[in-house]
C-alpha cells in the first residue's frame, strides 16, 4: 500500500512538472490562443499535448525528406481542436511538393522505372558538363519528343545515360496525359512467367502492353532468350504496337545487328527468320539513336 502512494505521488509530481513545462512552450501558447483556450486546457491534456508538441519539433530544422525524422516520412501528426482534442496526421511541405512532383506516375499503367528516375526530365541535365556526343543524343530525343511521330531504339556502352533518357522520355509523356508502360525487360520477363499460372492477370498485363499510348522496352536483348519469350511474348506485343502505330522506346547495350543475332538462336538452335521477323517491328517502331559517352556509373562511384 505504501509503495502504490509513493508511485502515485511521483506520477502526479511528473505530470505537473510536464504541465507547467507545456504551459511555457511558445507551440503551446499559439494553439491555446488560436483556439481561445486557457492554460486549464493544458491540464486536461497533459500528455495528448505533449505528443503533440514532441511531433512538431521533430520537424524544426528540418532540410527535406531525406532528413525526416517522423515515422512516417513526410507526415507530422497535428493537433486539432473542434470541441474534440485530437492528434491528425497531415502531410509537410516536403511530402506535398513530393507528392505533385510524382501525380504523372498515376499514368504508368506498368511501372519498373528505378525509383530514382521517377520525377527526371531533360531539363534538369546540366548540359555545360556534357560531350558534344552526349548532346546531339540530348537534341535527338528533344525533336523526337516535339514531333511525336516515332519511337527511338537508344544504344551504346554500359552506363552512358540511356535508361536515364529513357525515364525522362517516359516521364514526358505520362505528364502529357499519356498511359505508360515502363518495363525493365529482363525482370519484366521474370514477372510474366511468375503470373503464367494466373491466365486472366498474364492477359491483363500483355494487353497494358500492347495498348499503352507509350511503352519503353530498357534494356532490351539483356534477357535470356527462349522461343516462348521471343515469339509468344515479345513478338505480339511488338506486332500489335507496330500495327497500331503507337509509340514504343527501347534501350539497349546491343545494335541493331547484334541484337539480332542475340534473337536468332535459342535452344532449337539458329531461326533466323524469327529474328529478323522481331527486328522488322523493332525497326518499324524506331529509330535507332547511339549514346556515347563516359560511363557515369563509374563516373559517379569515383566522386
Amino acid at each position: 500500500m505504501e509503495i502504490n502512494v509513493r508511485l502515485n505521488e511521483e506520477m502526479l509530481k511528473e505530470k505537473q512538472q510536464l504541465i507547467e513545462k507545456l504551459k511555457q512552450e511558445e507551440l503551446v501558447q499559439q494553439f491555446l490562443l488560436k483556439h481561445e483556450l486557457s492554460m486549464e486546457f493544458v491540464e486536461q491534456f497533459p500528455y495528448r499535448i505533449s505528443k503533440g508538441v514532441e511531433n512538431l519539433k521533430r520537424c524544426e530544422g528540418c532540410k527535406g525528406l531525406f532528413e525526416c525524422r517522423q515515422q512516417k516520412a513526410g507526415e507530422v501528426h497535428l493537433l486539432t481542436y473542434n470541441g474534440i482534442l485530437r492528434l491528425e496526421p497531415k502531410l509537410c511541405e516536403f511530402a506535398k511538393s513530393r507528392n505533385k512532383e510524382r501525380m504523372h506516375l498515376k499514368k504508368f499503367w506498368i511501372d519498373q522505372i528505378p525509383e530514382h528516375l521517377k520525377t527526371v526530365s531533360l531539363k534538369q541535365i546540366d548540359q555545360s558538363t556534357e560531350s558534344a556526343d552526349y548532346l546531339r543524343a540530348l537534341s535527338e530525343v528533344t525533336i523526337n519528343l516535339i514531333q511525336a511521330e516515332e519511337g527511338l531504339f537508344l544504344y551504346g556502352a554500359v552506363g552512358t545515360g540511356k535508361t536515364y533518357l529513357a525515364g525522362c522520355i517516359a516521364n514526358y509523356y505520362a505528364r502529357k496525359g499519356n498511359s505508360v508502360a515502363f518495363v525493365q525487360t529482363p525482370a519484366w520477363i521474370s514477372k510474366m512467367k511468375g503470373m503464367l499460372n494466373d491466365p486472366d492477370g498474364f492477359e491483363r498485363e500483355l494487353e497494358m502492353m500492347k495498348k499503352a499510348n507509350v511503352v519503353v522496352f530498357d534494356d532490351i536483348g539483356a534477357e535470356s532468350v527462349t522461343p516462348w519469350v521471343r515469339d509468344e511474348l515479345l513478338f505480339p506485343v511488338l506486332n500489335e504496337r507496330m500495327e497500331n502505330e503507337r509509340l514504343t522506346y527501347f534501350t539497349s547495350n546491343e545494335d541493331l545487328n547484334s541484337l539480332h543475332d542475340h534473337y536468332a538462336f535459342t535452344s532449337l538452335g539458329e531461326e533466323k527468320m524469327k529474328a529478323v521477323r522481331m527486328m522488322e517491328r523493332i525497326k518499324k517502331l524506331s529509330k535507332p539513336l547511339e549514346i556515347k559517352g563516359k560511363n557515369r556509373r563509374i563516373h559517379s562511384q569515383s566522386k
